[in-house]
């Protein structure tokens, strides 16, 4: 199975770290989403293809993730949400 892990965007132009319930926002510093990255480590163990995007770690857009997605051909996603401050 084909399967996307997607860090989101930062916040309002600044970096945004999401571990569990927890978002800190930090200005200048872009840590490494140790989660999403155990996820796609279990995942692959299960003979999936896993792809990532770290738009915070890139600073991508939302609007270049939609670019990204619709050229792709994905069978599931993994992103985590959270609230705006």
């Amino acid at each position: 199975m084909n399967i996307l892990i997607l860090n989101l965007p930062r916040h309002k132009n600044a970096s945004v770290t999401r571990e569990g319930r927890c978002e800190l926002i930090l200005e200048h510093r872009v840590d490494t989403p140790a989660t999403l990255l155990i996820i796609a480590s279990i995942l692959r163990a299960g003979d999936n293809q896993i792809d990532f995007i770290d738009a915070n770690g890139f600073n991508l857009s939302y609007e270049a993730i939609i670019i990204i997605l619709t050229k792709k051909e994905d069978h599931g996603m993994i992103q985590r949400l959270f609230q705006s401050l």
